[in-house]
């Protein structure tokens, strides 16, 4: 495998900024990373193969649907960083995360990480594009898969995918009712939230 060492030229006149001796060495470092990130991901692959990147559903492409019992209907846009299949066609779904806070089943089904069943369930109902038998979250710079495996929540796919709808309409609704009440997280708030100066539910986080 063969990877790039060079200078980028074209990041500095794309995001604008001048570059030094330190974004040289931050260009070998994070090259680094993604040597080990994509060599782990691909030795956590046997037996699936690419097929999709930043595929979008919606915009264009049909959008994923979430009904609600009352009829209302609630339309989901976005883009899915990568699906796999296996060689009986069914999709690995994955998400990449560049940072690397830990994401369990319990953040699912407290309705705080919703991204990777939305879009698994997007890539079958909305795209059709097969059977959804895994997925998780990537985590980049720590090379290597969340703990929470979609296959493996309680219930499976289907529960999990039960979950992040009721979860969907759920969120809708306290929207469309003004419901915005802050809840600071369990463990505390992160020190780089801009609401600290004034908010009144700012717990800070213990290290």
């Amino acid at each position: 495998m063969t990877w790039f060492t060079g200078t980028n030229v074209l990041a500095p006149i794309d995001y604008g900024f001048r570059p030094t001796a330190l974004w040289a060495a931050q260009q070998q470092e994070l090259i680094e990373l993604l040597r080990k990130t994509i060599e782990a991901l691909a030795a956590a692959s046997a037996g699936y193969a690419p097929r999709y990147f930043e595929q979008k559903f919606g915009m264009g492409q049909p959008a994923l649907i979430v009904r609600a019992d009352t009829g209302d209907e609630v339309r989901v846009h976005g883009y899915i960083d990568r699906i796999d299949a296996d060689a009986d066609g069914r999709l690995r779904v994955i998400d990449y995360k560049a940072g690397g806070s830990p994401i369990s089943a319990k953040d699912v089904a407290k309705g705080k990480r919703l991204q990777l069943p939305l879009y698994a369930l997007a890539a079958r109902d909305a795209l059709q594009l097969g059977e959804v038998a895994s997925g998780f979250y990537w985590h980049i710079g720590r090379a290597e898969a969340s703990s929470f495996k979609l296959e493996k929540y309680e219930g499976g796919c289907e529960a999990a995918f039960d979950q992040v709808k009721q979860h969907v309409i759920d969120h809708v609704r306290h929207i469309r009712a003004g419901q915005f009440q802050p809840q600071p997280p369990g463990d505390g708030c992160p020190g780089y939230c801009p609401a600290i100066a004034f908010c009144w539910r700012y717990t800070p986080k213990a290290y």
